[in-house]
C-alpha cells in the first residue's frame, strides 16, 4: 500500500507508476533490500572473482562507488551492471555513471593530473600534503555549498528584523 500511495507535489496529488515514493520513510528500506543482494552480494561472489585486479565497493543508500585496480575490469563492470540491474527490474542513471582514472599521480609525470569524482556531496581529488606527498583532498560540492549559504543568508534577511533573543531559539 505503502509504494501505491500518493506524492503531493506542491498543489497536486501525483501517483508514480514505477519506484518507491521519494522522500519516503519506505524508500531507503527498499533500497537496501533491493541492493544487498543485486549489488553487494553480488559483488562480493560474481565480480571479484571475474576480476584480474582488485574491486572495492562503496555504498550509501542508492549511491555507489565501486573501485577498480585495473581499467578493463571497470569497463566490464559498466558493461554487464545494467544486465543485471534489470534482471531484477531496476536502471543504472547512465548520466551519473562514469569511469575516472583516480591513481595516485606520479611524480614524474607533472603535465598528466588524475580525475576527480564527486560522491556523496564531496569532490575527491587528489592534492600535496605540506610535506609534499600525495593524498586524497575531500570538498564539498560547489553547488551543495551555495546552495546551503543561499539559505542562511534568506534566513538572516528575513529574521534580521527580529530580537536576537527570538533568534537565538
Amino acid at each position: 500500500m505503502w509504494l501505491h500511495a500518493g506524492i503531493l507535489d506542491g498543489k497536486e496529488m501525483v501517483f508514480p507508476d514505477k519506484g518507491s515514493p521519494q522522500g519516503s520513510g519506505l524508500s531507503p528500506l527498499v533500497a537496501n533490500g533491493y541492493l544487498h543482494e543485486v549489488l553487494d552480494t553480488w559483488c562480493e561472489t560474481v565480480v571479484q572473482a571475474h576480476c584480474r585486479g582488485q574491486v572495492v565497493l562503496y555504498r550509501y543508500a542508492d549511491d555507489v562507488g565501486i573501485g577498480c585496480e585495473r581499467e578493463e575490469d571497470a569497463w566490464r563492470i559498466i558493461e554487464v551492471g545494467p544486465k543485471r540491474f534489470a534482471k531484477y527490474g531496476l536502471e543504472i542513471n547512465t548520466e551519473k555513471t562514469t569511469v575516472v582514472r583516480f591513481g595516485r599521480p606520479q611524480r614524474s609525470s607533472a603535465d598528466r593530473q588524475p580525475g576527480t569524482f564527486s560522491f556523496l556531496g564531496f569532490v575527491h581529488s587528489w592534492g600535496k600534503t605540506w610535506r609534499g606527498r600525495y593524498t586524497i583532498k575531500r570538498k564539498t560540492e560547489g553547488k551543495r555549498l551555495r546552495r546551503t549559504l543561499g539559505e542562511c543568508w534568506r534566513w538572516c534577511r528575513d529574521n534580521r528584523h527580529r530580537a536576537p533573543q527570538e533568534q537565538h531559539v
